[in-house]
């Protein structure tokens, strides 16, 4: 499966896990005059460990292969990198690169091909790159709510959990882990596994106790009407969102819109027939305020869900949400679903001439600032801070 497919098909972007490639209906609308555009040009620094810093920057990996952390204001742009070279998989932009992005604390950085990469960006020497060794790419990378353990989903094994300040694995107990699809961390002992596929007509949401592998069956999903149906855990592990998509597995059933929350602590599943409505379901990305139920989507256009009120409206712009800050509660965006690299006969690729932007929204009625913009992709990976 390629990264476009396997992003497409976990929601996209949410911020528990990334694919990285390094190469509706009416509604009401926030309204009134919109300011243009700004451009917000960065200083750079040198390569090497990140400053000491405690507001939450926006971190995004650079055409030279290193980690950047640019302030929310866009006046200061640090990079960090491995001895003053790219990281590792990272200096070549053909690698598929599976990430857990960063973790809750924003101190490191975890991202996997063959290995697992951990980055410690709160070191103010050179970062450590401890590895956990796999059998093939993982297809989830998920941080613990502490930020002190990364869960991986093998396929060839199971689940495993690398403990970042030690650097040693341990397979999760119980043959489920070896079944299930990893969502997520439900809180510092339990992991949420999915169970069956997207064409499955009944779907299974578990718990699994990462220490006894102990089993807690949380809810049983009938999808048998849905068209390739999407769960995305919510960041504090309290909430599913579940929504359905055209295409892929399912593709044969008409496409109806379909969204949902299920609750992990009881189960209960609440339809949210008036968000399906106004946007017509099928998000092309999921980004979701942590600690609230305030979603940001993509469906040709950014829109704001309020999961509680079942209410949903559009805001400005054309981008694709990608996370909050943590200490503003600025919405981050991009316009990486426009990026369309040419295919040559040969097999050569030229790079689209669209430039690629990060921009940011510190009020949800202005018009989204243009932190960086370059003429490659520029992947985000979430928020950092080192103090």
């Amino acid at each position: 499966m390629n990264v476009d497919a396997l992003a497409f098909l976990r929601g996209l972007l949410p911020l528990f896990t990334l694919a990285l490639l390094l190469t509706g209906c009416a509604a009401s609308s926030i309204t009134g005059s919109q300011p243009a555009a700004t451009v917000l040009p960065p200083t750079s620094t040198p390569a090497g460990a990140l400053p000491t810093f405690s507001d939450w920057r926006v971190a995004y990996i650079g055409q030279d292969g290193t980690l950047h952390a640019i302030s929310q204001n866009g006046a200061s742009d640090s990079r960090v990198s491995a001895a003053g070279e790219a990281l590792p998989l990272m200096e070549q932009s053909s690698y598929a690169v599976f990430s857990a992005g960063t973790s809750p604390d924003g101190h490191y950085f975890a991202y996997s091909s063959d290995q697992t990469y951990i980055i410690n960006l709160a070191a103010h020497n050179v970062p450590t790159l401890p590895l956990a060794t796999l059998a093939y790419a993982p297809s989830a990378l998920c941080w613990s709510p502490d930020s002190k353990r990364l869960a991986i989903d093998d396929a060839s094994q199971g689940w495993s959990i690398v403990d970042v300040a030690t650097d040693q694995a341990m397979l999760v107990p119980g043959s489920v882990a070896a079944q299930a699809e990893l969502l997520g961390w439900i809180d510092a002992t339990h992991l949420l596994g999915l169970t069956g596929h997207p064409g499955d007509s009944t779907r299974i949401l578990l718990s699994l106790d990462v220490s006894s592998g102990a089993r807690r069956t949380i809810a049983t999903v009938s999808t048998g009407s849905l068209s390739n149906p999407i769960f995305v855990l919510s960041p504090d592990g309290k909430q599913v969102l579940l929504y359905n998509i055209v295409g892929g597995e399912g593709d044969t059933i008409p496409y109806r819109p379909f969204v949902a929350v299920i609750d992990t602590a009881t189960g209960q599943q609440q339809p949210l027939p008036k968000i399906a409505q106004l946007t017509n379901g099928g998000f092309e990305s999921v980004a979701w305020k942590p600690g609230t139920e305030t979603v940001a989507v993509a469906i040709a256009g950014p829109w704001l869900l309020d999961l509680a009120r079942d209410t949903a409206i559009r805001l400005p712009g054309d981008q694709f949400p990608l996370g909050w800050a943590p200490d503003t509660g600025a919405l981050v965006l991009s316009d990486l679903g426009d990026l369309r690299d040419q295919v040559l006969p040969g097999g050569g690729i030229v790079p689209s001439a669209v430039p690629h932007l990060i921009s940011i929204m510190p009020s949800l009625s202005a018009a989204p600032q243009v932190l960086v913009q370059a003429a490659y992709a520029l992947p985000f990976v979430g928020f950092v801070r080192t103090a």
